[in-house]
């Protein structure tokens, strides 16, 4: 899953790069969004 996201996120640099500074940080959040939801859900409970 941590490769998944490394990799989207790469993907998101190379797509924004400099000129959508905006968009990249959007498309951050939703990313680390949603890596922490699955690591929640995934995550064994004491």
């Amino acid at each position: 899953m941590t490769a998944l996201y490394g990799l989207l996120v790469y993907a998101a640099a190379r797509a924004f790069r400099v000129h959508h500074v905006a968009l990249f940080v959007i498309a951050m959040l939703v990313l680390t969004v949603a890596f922490g939801a699955v690591a929640v859900a995934t995550s064994r409970r004491r």
